[in-house]
């Protein structure tokens, strides 16, 4: 249910996408990585939504069916939550997944997030209303408790 899936069918729509991603990054609002293995891109993972004042992001991602199940993209969600942490001061991550797409939702279950909502019938997609998933995880290493009810 990735809005620009369909709209991305050609090389000039991906050149477009690419100069629109590039324009998100500048502004701070995206950091997207492209996934490759022996030099060829199989996929990519992304923070979007990326909003500074309340320190969160969503993350996105997408593989080629022929390189899942290898743990990829479990490696590449790790290194992008040390990222985000670390390195952009992010206190919460989100990832919304698709209620139906359990190698999906293994994901960020296997890296410690909690299911904290099921949105029903919230995206239409191929003549059809899914549901789903958000997961969420803090970042408990970054929090000063002291200031906590001051």
């Amino acid at each position: 249910w990735m809005p620009w899936t369909d709209d991305t069918k050609s090389e000039r729509a991906e050149a477009k996408f690419i100069k629109y991603i590039q324009g998100r990054m500048v502004e701070g609002k995206v950091f997207m990585l492209t996934i490759a293995m022996d030099g060829v891109p199989v996929g990519m993972i992304d923070f979007h939504n990326i909003d500074h004042a309340d320190r969160h992001a969503e993350v996105g991602y997408w593989l080629s069916s022929r390189v899942q199940g290898r743990g990829i993209m479990t490696r590449a969600l790790k290194l992008m939550i040390d990222h985000g942490f670390k390195s952009m001061g992010l206190h919460k991550i989100l990832i919304q997944v698709d209620s139906g797409n359990h190698k999906s939702d293994a994901i960020p279950k296997r890296l410690g997030f909690s299911k904290e909502a099921v949105f029903k019938e919230q995206i239409y997609f191929h003549g059809e209303y899914r549901d789903f998933v958000e997961f969420g995880l803090i970042n408990h290493a970054n929090r000063d408790d002291s200031k906590i009810g001051k």
